[in-house]
């Protein structure tokens, strides 16, 4: 009985091999997809703050709990080190990829926090934030 818990399992369907890895990973889609379906977003705002390139960064209550519950939950509690890497970042890079996304960049300690937003007519939102080993490629548009 133990033995066969200790081998590999494999499962083979149609010319696909199945690994326990690769399930693990479709069953984790799954339960995020599902999280993700129930999650209601509202407006109510958790935070706002002005950048040093004249844009108000927002972000939803909702949201802020799905980034930190979902997404990055290393990044829960550090709402004042997300704040104070937007209104007070090291630099900011623009995205290679889209024009209206911005990378705010600071070190604090030993580690370097990344915030990432979109920019819209003056205006903008959190994407994402996370703790970077490296900034991201792309150009510099502002350093302090």
């Amino acid at each position: 009985m133990f033995s066969l818990l200790l081998t590999p399992l494999f499962i083979f369907t149609d010319s696909l091999l199945l690994t326990p890895d690769y399930l693990i990973r479709i069953l984790q889609f799954i339960i995020q997809s599902t999280l993700l379906a129930e999650i209601t977003m509202t407006n109510d705002i958790f935070f706002e703050t002005k950048t040093p390139l004249t844009v108000t960064i927002r972000t939803t209550t909702d949201y802020w709990n799905y980034v930190t519950t979902i997404k990055h939950r290393n990044m829960r509690g550090k709402e004042n080190i997300i704040i104070s890497t937007l209104s007070k970042p090291d630099f900011i890079r623009k995205s290679k990829i889209d024009e209206s996304v911005f990378l705010y960049y600071k070190k604090i300690e030993n580690y370097l926090y990344c915030t990432v937003v979109r920019h819209e007519n003056g205006t903008g939102y959190l994407i994402t934030t996370y703790v970077a080993d490296k900034a991201k490629e792309g150009e510099l548009i502002w350093t302090k």
